[in-house]
């Protein structure tokens, strides 16, 4: 198969880049990351694709009429991740209003979210690759903790205490002490600290999240009002019995199983798998 794959990795997420990188290891297929340097349906012209996978935000009405138009058989999938309300709402009534087949996915897990999600939309929770690790990234010392925030603010706005001596803040604003971007450099990043800390998942897991468990060495959560919600989500995700609550005193400390876990059930293999299914067996 082809597939076409739009870019809208953020800083902190860089799903079309490794979701390219897995339908790569699989000879029977073939993937063209678009980068806009044409536009959208002269890129789809060329490549004439199987799959299309892109962000709401980056689907045009034009493409859509494109998409109407061509009467080519494409599978279109549109991930609907920190949409705004109004835009996703336009394109799917767009979508519908034309008749274009499509599916949609979006990492469900959080429960304070106020994007516009359609029916049957697909679980697809974030996801890390594997074998990102790079050891001569080993720093000398180990600092105590890095803090995962919103920003620095909020965190100060808390109540989250932290018993660490040595720690560093990772605001995803960009205006902290540290800075790093999912992937690579934050896999790298993560295994220079005993603990990894964070404080906004009412939002859902991320990238991060899943990296940290598999890079890092402990991870906990902290929620000023939401642990009891938040703690049900990752047990449900990791499936565990202990809980990663920061401020809980029998909260775990073991972290190989869930490492195993991360490894096969939340590596981007598993969700291009997830991707893969929904498409008709013929293809």
């Amino acid at each position: 198969m082809k597939f076409v794959i739009d870019q809208y990795s953020t800083n902190f997420c860089t799903q079309p880049e490794y979701i390219a990188r897995a339908i790569q290891q699989h000879e029977e297929h073939e993937v063209f990351v678009n980068d806009f340097a044409i536009p959208v349906f002269e890129f789809l012209d060329r490549v004439d694709p199987d799959v299309y996978i892109t962000h709401v935000a980056r689907l045009s009405r034009d493409v859509v009429y494109y998409i109407k138009e061509s009467k080519k058989d494409i599978h279109l999938f549109i991930c609907n991740d920190n949409s705004k309300y109004g835009t996703a709402k336009k394109t799917f009534e767009n979508l519908k209003e034309l008749g274009v087949k499509h599916r949609v996915f979006s990492n469900q897990s959080g429960f304070n979210k106020i994007s516009f999600t359609p029916k049957n939309t697909i679980s697809l929770l974030p996801a890390t690759e594997l074998n990102l690790l790079d050891d001569t990234m080993k720093w000398k010392k180990d600092f105590d903790m890095l803090v995962v925030a919103d920003s620095k603010e909020k965190l100060q706005q808390s109540n989250c205490k932290i018993d660490a001596k040595y720690y560093h803040i990772l605001p995803l604003d960009g205006l902290g002490d540290i800075s790093a971007t999912a992937g690579l450099r934050f896999a790298n990043l993560a295994q220079n600290y005993k603990e990894i800390l964070f404080t906004e998942l009412e939002k859902g897991v991320d990238e991060l999240f899943f990296q940290s468990l598999l890079y890092g060495n402990k991870v906990y959560f902290y929620s000023d009002s939401n642990s009891d919600k938040i703690d049900e989500m990752l047990k449900r995700i990791l499936k565990i019995e202990q809980t990663l609550d920061y401020t809980k005193d029998d909260k775990l400390q073991d972290f190989s199983e869930i490492k195993n876990i991360v490894k096969e059930k939340h590596s981007s293999q598993q969700r291009l798998k997830t991707i893969l299914s929904q498409l008709p067996q013929r293809l």
